[in-house]
């Protein structure tokens, strides 16, 4: 009997493992059923908000930049849960390709591959880089964040940890009026990547202070300075709230003496007028985020431009006239990739066909007959222009003024804005642009 014991034992315990493993495998089957079907639920939701090529912040806004990069690799990612449709990705990748250059990041992983990492880690940017692309790669990224948090700014009083890149021109930037000081694309972008960084090889030390520092620095529709570095921020903070996992149960509470606003569909109070004062409390466990964002309307720009764009009216007619665009980058350091959207009078089509071909044009995208947007690896201190043909489409009388906007593409704070008006245009009458509706003398 003394042989038979292990023997009876080992047999009991076989079964309770082929029953407990039975049971665990099912469970494990059961979940991600579940939440393979919340993923479709979740897919057709975001459905609604696909444009031409993108995805847009709200059901009849137009497409944003950084929901289009952000929709590419969540919905990548997401094919190996749920069918997604292949001709929605590829249509939104042929896009980006179009219209930007390659990602820097890319040349930062050609970097490591190659062993070429400089020696001087000086510049916070290329270092943050290097430090989660390392990671990423499963190397050791401690010579990088050493050099990157050294630049550090920690703020003793609420914690926060961020890095501020100097600025080459003291020129008086848009947004620099507010009281407390808006960060470049930059810092956002350094930021992300040392919480990415830090969250993948568990140094978690600092987290809190650099998330805490983006979370401040968003607006109140998700981005921050530009498409490129909201990305990297919403990475960041999406890995950093995944690394929280935050249990518990709270509130936000926004009281005003005089007892205005509402609470709308998003479970948000929108207070319709300035008459406060107000006071917010929260009460409860975990983790609660509350943001407050204030809109105003401002009659003056509080900027001065960081390019010199000049529109010039060419071989006007009532049917056609050609524009010809004219800019130069008027800082001392580098202009970077640069964005122009330019609008045309309403009734008219701007025609792009040779638009590519012309002097340092990278790209464009059409938004619509009245606007198409221009991309430009960079913009130098000498002029340059290229020439649009512009043709009537639908008789429009007296036109109003159009449009050029002229922004940095990662520091969309070096902007300008001008406008131009054809004279002959904006002198029409109905009868100059159809006959037919005015009655013969």
């Amino acid at each position: 009997h003394v042989d038979e014991v292990p023997l009876a034992a080992s047999r009991a315990r076989l079964d309770v493992t082929e029953e407990g493993a039975g049971v665990d495998a099912l469970l494990h089957l059961a979940v991600p059923v579940m939440m393979a079907k919340a993923h479709g639920q979740t897919y057709q939701r975001l459905m609604a908000f696909q444009r031409n090529r993108g995805f847009s912040e709200f059901p009849n806004g137009a497409v944003s930049e950084w929901m289009t990069y952000m929709g590419i690799k969540t919905l990548t990612e997401a094919r190996q849960f749920i069918n997604i449709d292949d001709t929605l990705l590829t249509n939104m990748v042929n896009s980006v390709v179009q219209s930007n250059p390659s990602d820097p990041s890319l040349e930062v992983a050609i970097l490591l591959y190659r062993q070429t990492v400089p020696a001087q880690l000086d510049d916070p940017l290329t270092a943050s880089k290097l430090a989660y692309t390392a990671a990423m790669f499963g190397r050791d990224p401690s010579h990088f964040t050493t050099a990157v948090l050294q630049k550090a700014v920690t703020d003793q009083t609420t914690g926060e940890v961020h890095w501020e890149t100097p600025r080459f021109d003291t020129l008086k930037y848009y947004g620099d009026w507010k009281s407390q000081r808006v960060p470049r694309a930059d810092d956002v972008t350094i930021a992300s990547y040392m919480l990415l960084t830090l969250l993948k090889t568990g140094q978690n030390s600092q987290v809190d202070g650099i998330a805490k520092w983006l979370l401040r620095h968003r607006d109140i529709r998700g981005r921050f300075r530009s498409a490129y570095d909201t990305l990297v921020a919403t990475e960041a903070l999406s890995a950093y709230d995944a690394n929280l996992r935050a249990k518990g149960d709270g509130s936000v509470t926004l009281t005003s003496t005089s007892g205005r606003g509402y609470t709308n569909a998003q479970n948000a109070r929108d207070v319709l007028s300035a008459s406060g004062p107000y006071d917010v409390s929260v009460a409860g466990q975990g983790t609660v985020y509350a943001q407050t964002e204030v809109t105003y309307y401002m009659k003056d720009d509080l900027g001065d431009p960081a390019f010199e764009v000049v529109p010039v009216v060419l071989d006007e007619t009532l049917q056609h006239f050609k524009l010809m665009v004219c800019s130069r980058w008027l800082l001392s350091n580098n202009s970077g990739q640069v964005v122009q959207d330019v609008d045309v009078p309403s009734g008219f089509r701007a025609e792009t066909t040779d638009l590519k071909n012309q002097q340092n044009v990278e790209g464009f995208v059409r938004r619509n007959d009245t606007r198409i947007t221009v991309y430009f690896k960079q913009v130098a201190d000498q002029s340059s222009c290229y020439t649009l043909d512009v043709n009537r489409l639908q008789p429009v009388a007296k036109t109003a003024p159009a449009y050029i906007f002229t922004r940095g593409y990662k520091e969309p704070e070096n902007r300008n804005i001008v406008s131009y008006q054809p004279r002959r245009l904006m002198e029409s009458s109905v009868c100059d642009v159809c006959s037919g509706c005015c009655p013969s003398p």
